[in-house]
């Protein structure tokens, strides 16, 4: 019976189809590692029961594939070697796995942290009138799920359940007609050839009133009935200064105010005209002709005709360049040079679009280029807004409304550097009421239920390193030329009381810190708002079953170099006993 088995489990066909299927796993999970990240592929394939059981499956063969050459001979030295050498290497990877820790620590330069971050992580709830708080580590996985992953019950018979998880999570803003809504809310839409926007607004809300579009302001108010008689006052627009023209004769300089809207002007004293006015606040000589870039006073220029009675010249004239002529010809026919004095530019203003509430009727007020337009609304129609033919239509009008968010799974690019956090979703119940509610990675909010208040967690594990690391600086390398990260370190100090150790060290892309089973690999770094690095992220690894596996590879070496050895050995020993034959 022992002998079948020895021989079943430890032939050769086995071992050559376990291996085959070792490596065809392997090549899998590095294509899905690739498309998932890490943390997938770890919780999808290698620590997985199924792949222990294979890891298990190979270390039983190579057992058996020795154990039923016993007693062995010397010459059988390698192979024993390498066996026992494979079944050591399977060992530490059992012990990494059940025992080892992957985890990060980041700090800001002059830190000092003694804490790493886990990749477990926990949630907690404190009843804040009774300071009450449960807690719990959850295993949410790589994968979006739908589970009872914690669940906590108060004395007050109030639930709370944990009952979904999104890895990496967007939220969506939804606003629905409710009757328990505080407020109002419209729904504006801003439409030309160009432009198709739509807002939400809540006049409830002080930072969601209102809104910007471009030089424009949306707003959304309550009026009242002394409001609405202001609110509906219409005006025209008046011509605003733009600045003077001087007409530079021989004789004398004529000065003309210039206005908008103006096409024409008469020179006061004098026979001139100018005709054909042409104002370009930003302008530009592109291709031989003059073009206007922006409506902002950056470059004002203005293009004329000077009429008198010997025909008609054109002049352009800059407001910042007065010594350039300002006509294009060898000499003016009435050797005269136009200058503009510019008044600052087109005056600043204020183009707003106010949609104003009273008993549940809707009213608009617009101040565009042709002044101030005022009226009723009518949810669907659309108005002219006199800004860029834009029009608005006030699409939804919900007198009673509530703010719904939305959370939904998401799609990163980069799995293993995500940027996207992950989020779960709670809820709290007692009797027959229910109220759900969403918390991101990381975040710390307090949430109403049944007139109490509770202050909900949602963070990583912390676990102690046993002593401290402080980083000194981070330093960053870039390409010549570039901006781009060629290379980057962290200079700690590795602080011990109880060993009295205070060391400086530096840890680079290829020089890791090893100190009691922990070392720090250089992974990444944090910028400040301009740009510049000012942290740095170090990988932790722990890994107690790494000097197993290295001592199973160098038995394995050794073993082989052996194997290749007395197989020397046997050659020369066949033909000794051939020669001693003849």
């Amino acid at each position: 019976m022992r002998k079948k088995f020895l021989h079943t489990f430890g032939s050769l066909k086995l071992a050559i189809f376990l291996i085959l299927a070792l490596a065809g796993v392997c090549t899998y999970a590095t294509f899905f590692e690739s498309a998932y990240g890490t943390q997938a592929v770890q919780h999808s394939i290698y620590k997985t029961f199924w792949f222990g059981l294979l890891l298990i499956f190979i270390a039983l063969s190579v057992a058996c594939a020795a154990l039923k050459k016993y007693p062995w001979k010397h010459h059988q030295v390698g192979f024993v070697l390498t066996h026992l050498g494979i079944l050591i290497l399977i060992a530490g990877s059992f012990v990494s796995f059940m025992k080892g820790i992957d985890a990060t620590l980041s700090f800001q330069n002059g830190e000092t942290k003694t804490h790493y971050i886990c990749s477990d992580e926990i949630f907690a709830v404190t009843h804040v009138q009774t300071s009450a708080t449960f807690s719990k580590t959850m295993e949410t996985g790589p994968y979006p799920r739908e589970d009872s992953f914690a669940s906590f019950s108060f004395p007050d018979q109030t639930n709370v359940v944990v009952d979904r998880f999104y890895p990496h999570a967007a939220y969506e803003t939804e606003t629905i007609a409710h009757e328990q809504g505080s407020g109002s809310a419209i729904s504006v839409r801003l439409q030309n050839q160009f432009v198709n926007t739509t807002e939400w607004l809540y006049f409830d809300m002080p930072t969601q009133a209102q809104t910007q579009l471009g030089p424009a302001q949306i707003s959304f108010k309550q009026l009242s009935e002394t409001d609405l008689k202001y609110f509906l006052q219409k005006t025209k627009k008046t011509q605003s200064l733009i600045g003077e023209i001087k007409l530079i004769t021989p004789q004398k300089t004529y000065s003309v105010p210039f206005h908008s809207m103006e096409k024409s002007l008469q020179v006061p004293g004098t026979s001139f005209q100018l005709k054909n006015i042409q104002y370009f606040p930003d302008a530009a000589v592109i291709n031989n002709k003059l073009v206007n870039r922006s409506p902002e006073a950056k470059n004002p220029a203005l293009k004329l005709e000077l009429f008198g009675n010997k025909g008609t010249e054109t002049h352009v004239s800059f407001a910042l360049f007065p010594q350039f002529p300002s006509t294009h010809q060898q000499n003016s026919l009435y050797d005269s040079k136009i200058e503009f004095v510019s008044a600052g530019g087109l005056p600043s203003e204020q183009k707003s679009l106010q949609i104003g509430k009273l008993n549940d009727t809707l009213y608009y007020r617009v101040n565009s280029s042709k002044g101030i337009q005022t009226g009723k609304v009518e949810v669907g129609k659309s108005y002219e807004t006199g800004w860029m033919e834009l029009k608005f239509t006030i699409e939804k009008f919900y007198p009673k409304a509530l703010q719904k968010i939305n959370y939904r799974p998401i799609r990163v690019k980069d799995p293993n550097n995500p940027k996207v956090p992950s989020a779960v979703r709670f809820t709290f119940s007692k009797n027959a009421k229910q109220m759900h509610a969403w918390l991101y990675y990381g975040e710390v909010n307090s949430v109403f239920f049944e007139k109490d208040e509770y202050r909900i967690t949602y963070q990583p594990k912390m676990e102690s390193l046993g002593f401290a690391l402080q980083l000194e600086k981070f330093e960053m390398g870039v390409d010549p030329g570039t901006d781009n990260p060629a290379s980057y370190q962290s200079r700690v100090i590795l602080k011990d009381t109880l060993r009295n150790v205070n060391q400086s060290h530096l840890i680079s892309m290829n020089e890791p810190l090893d100190y009691k089973g922990f070392t720090f690999y250089q992974s990444s770094f944090f910028k400040d708002e301009s740009g510049q690095p000012i942290g740095s992220v170090l990988s932790v690894g722990y890994d107690p079953g790494r000097n197993l596996k290295y001592g199973g590879s160098i038995l394995m070496v050794l073993g082989i170099l052996l194997m290749f050895f007395f197989r020397q050995a046997y050659i020369d020993a066949y033909r000794k006993l051939k020669n001693r034959g003849k």
